[in-house]
């Protein structure tokens, strides 16, 4: 299970690079408002972060947002994976804040889920899905 785990980590940050070498940047937002922890971030506790971030660098703006919740790339296995693939944006030394830096926030009490959930792929509900959704859309 962790070999399998593993793999897909890798698989995935692969594929996150390529896709970014092959497309133009665009801004990237997120809102970190009030963000979702200890078992987030679906079902998670709501945790008051109170910030906003963008950046033109999807990559750079997760990489920014790690250093505001204060968490190593150990903890997050895409992170890791695109550090050792010697993408610069995921170095957090390489970021620039320019309004405000990660201390500014007072979240040092963060917590990731201990372990990640997994989510898998079903294609026939997306199939079904679209369906049920085209049917509403046209009946009338």
């Amino acid at each position: 299970m962790v070999q399998r785990g593993l793999i897909c980590v890798a698989v995935l940050a692969e594929t996150c690079e390529e896709v970014l070498a092959a497309v133009t940047p665009v801004a990237g937002l997120a809102d970190g408002i009030t963000a979702m922890h200890v078992t987030g971030p679906s079902g998670g506790q709501p945790y008051t972060l109170g910030c906003v971030g963008a950046s033109a660098c999807a990559v750079a703006l997760d990489t920014a947002l790690y250093g505001v919740i204060d968490v190593k790339p150990e903890a997050v296995p895409v992170w890791s994976a695109l550090i050792r693939r010697g993408l610069p944006q995921a170095v957090l030394e390489n970021i620039t804040y320019p309004l405000r830096l990660p201390e500014d926030f007072p979240c040092r009490d963060f917590v990731l889920p201990p372990r990640l959930m997994d989510v898998s792929f079903r294609p026939h509900r997306l199939f079904w899905s679209l369906c049920r959704r085209l049917w509403l859309t046209y009946r009338s």
